[in-house]
């Protein structure tokens, strides 16, 4: 109980952009200020907003950090108060809600017509995409706050207790589990989604470990201290895998680059993190615990732009259509230059953008949950610059 509670209030802390910096700031290349410009050739327009709670909700400050999925027709979104809704993408039409007392914490994965995730009420779910009924649920007896990855046999993820699990994702029968014991209470409230590289699966844990799993039957292959902090050294990120490397970060240590083979470090930046980087080509775009957007050049580290986030923390950055785009815990959708990291435009959804953007191609919509549970579809238009009057040059 005290671990969850420590959860609750580092998790608010962070939202409010209260949770002290940790470690050392590096060199930058670019150092960009965050006002936008005031002529822009891109505008976000809402096409529509829904709540998704099933009733108001006045009770304490909650981020909702579950990324919206698409699935054919529908968009697909958990709440953290009282569980899973299916819309109509278009419309926004409920297809049908599924109540689960506790909501939905983490990101939902989908799999052959059957959504995946972890509750708030101790179970982990297996439900039809068309329906909403369950498929199967496995008890875990604890948060489910891990994203899960779900592969053609197997489902993974990781709990609030720090106990990893691999169920068959037919019949939700555990394959096997493995724990760690963290001697720390004060942890930030996350969990890894694990990462799968040939016969390994990789998960960071909130001990300040990354470990690497035989797939098949859970045994330890190697770990690897990447925070010995005696705060927040949770490694709560998805490691990143690129080129046989993968990309990880603990929160109040480093990002670290290593050889997903044994675990050796390639190289390290100086800033914390908790959420996953985004790879595009040679560039890598990462939201840091220290309340920046970084770019880096993947294959050494180096910092190609900076740029501070006042008083709050950006989800995890999306590329569309040479834009990075990312949310504000507390405050815009934003749409950076991913080659400058120069501001192009923002949208106020409320209170602010907790879940990760999802892109939808069919119908060229992005869709964000906001810290007050509402579900944006959004429209990135062209708009002519505006023309200054000498007066404002």
């Amino acid at each position: 109980m005290t671990i969850h509670l420590f959860r609750i209030v580092a998790s608010v802390a962070l939202a409010l952009g209260l949770v002290a910096n940790f470690g050392c700031s590096s060199a930058h290349v670019n150092e960009v200020s965050i006002h936008e410009p005031r002529s822009s050739r891109f505008t976000f327009e809402k096409s529509w907003a829904r709540q998704t709670t099933a009733s108001p909700y006045y009770g304490y400050r909650i981020n909702h950090v579950s990324q919206p999925v698409i699935v054919g027709k529908v968009v697909i979104q958990g709440n953290e108060i009282d569980g899973v809704t299916a819309y109509d993408k278009k419309s926004s039409h409920i297809k049908w809600r599924r109540y689960i007392s506790g909501g939905v914490t983490a990101d939902i994965a989908v799999k052959n017509k059957v959504i995946y995730f972890g509750a708030g009420d101790g179970f982990f779910y297996a439900l039809d995409v068309e329906t909403g009924t369950t498929r199967w649920s496995f008890p875990i007896r604890s948060e489910g706050i891990g994203a899960p990855l779900v592969t053609d046999d197997a489902v993974y993820f990781l709990t609030g207790t720090n106990s990893a699990y691999a169920l068959n994702a037919e019949t939700g029968t555990q394959i096997w589990f493995y724990n760690r014991q963290d001697s720390n209470s004060l942890t930030v409230r996350g969990a890894s989604e694990p990462t799968i590289y040939k016969n390994r699966v990789y998960i960071g844990f909130s001990d300040g470990y990354l470990v690497a799993l035989d797939k098949d039957k859970g045994a330890l292959v190697w770990e690897k201290q990447l925070s010995s902090g005696q705060r927040f050294r949770d490694v709560d990120s998805k490691p990143v895998l690129d080129n046989g490397r993968l990309f990880v970060s603990s929160y109040d240590g480093q990002l670290f680059c290593v050889n997903a083979e044994n675990g050796q470090t390639i190289w390290n930046h100086d800033e914390g993190g908790f959420l996953p980087v985004t790879i595009e080509g040679d560039t890598l775009y990462y939201s840091t615990s220290t309340r920046k957007m970084q770019a880096l050049d993947k294959n050494s580290g180096k910092v190609i732009w900076s740029v501070d986030l006042p008083n709050t923390v950006g989800s995890q950055p999306v590329v569309y259509r040479g834009l990075l785009v990312f949310g504000e815990w507390s405050g815009r959708l934003r749409a950076f230059d991913m080659r400058t990291g120069e501001p192009v435009t923002s949208f106020i959804t409320g209170r602010g953008v907790t879940s990760r953007v999802t892109y939808d191609s069919e119908l060229d919509r992005l869709y964000v949950m906001t810290l007050d549970a509402n579900l944006f579809s959004l429209r990135l238009r062209h708009k002519p610059l505006v023309e200054r009057q000498p007066w404002e040059i």
